[in-house]
């Protein structure tokens, strides 16, 4: 799973923020932010989302002030006043008057198939986990049984 992180992290930051990695987290606060007053408890994401696949209204979103992503990122003000500048300029969010916001029209077809590719990947490492798990599983059990006949046998 690690692999898998550390790898969607590399390309994450190679496709948008040319490898700055707290630009990604104060861009990933935001996505998660703007949009999750939205979710109903137990609510997937495709009750937000129209036939394309797409955000149906910006109008909804929630800006986040700087203070708010400060603390939810725990980066130091200036950084994430700097980091969210970059992000303004490079068009992926955006200042409202109450805060900031990502641009869902300029990143959904880049986003579409990052996750795709990610959710591909994700699955395929969930895999491997759960190979490896079953794995230990076995042997474990096969451990626990040696050790139990060994201790009830009678000594010679």
């Amino acid at each position: 799973m690690n692999r898998h992180l550390i790898d969607h992290m590399l390309r994450v930051g190679r496709q948008l923020t040319d490898n700055d990695y707290e630009a990604i987290v104060i861009w990933g606060v935001l996505a998660h932010q703007n949009i999750a007053h939205m979710l109903p408890p137990g609510g997937g994401p495709s009750s937000l989302l129209n036939e394309r696949g797409r955000i149906t209204s910006t109008q909804g979103m929630r800006p986040l002030r700087l203070r708010d992503v400060t603390q939810i990122a725990r980066l130091p003000r200036e950084t994430v006043r700097r980091k969210l500048e970059k992000l303004a300029t490079a068009g992926w969010i955006e200042r409202q008057s109450d805060g900031w916001v990502i641009c869902a029209d300029h990143s959904a077809a880049l986003l579409r198939e990052l996750s795709r590719e990610n959710v591909r990947r994700f699955l395929s490492a969930a895999d491997d986990v759960l190979r490896a798990l079953k794995e230990a599983d076995t042997l474990l059990a096969a451990e626990k049984l040696i050790a139990k006949t060994s201790t009830s046998l009678p000594a010679a």
